[in-house]
């Protein structure tokens, strides 16, 4: 693998871990009332 060749590969893996994340915080937020119901009944 070429120089060129990592910096691209490694680029693509932030977008997707840096996406990844930020899905993972939305369904968090979302699913939090619904998480927080759940333990106080």
């Amino acid at each position: 693998m070429t120089y060129k060749g990592d910096v691209y590969f490694v680029s693509v893996l932030v977008l997707v871990f840096r996406d990844y994340t930020c899905w993972y915080a939305i369904s968090l937020i979302k699913s939090y009332p619904y998480l927080l119901t759940e333990f106080i009944s």
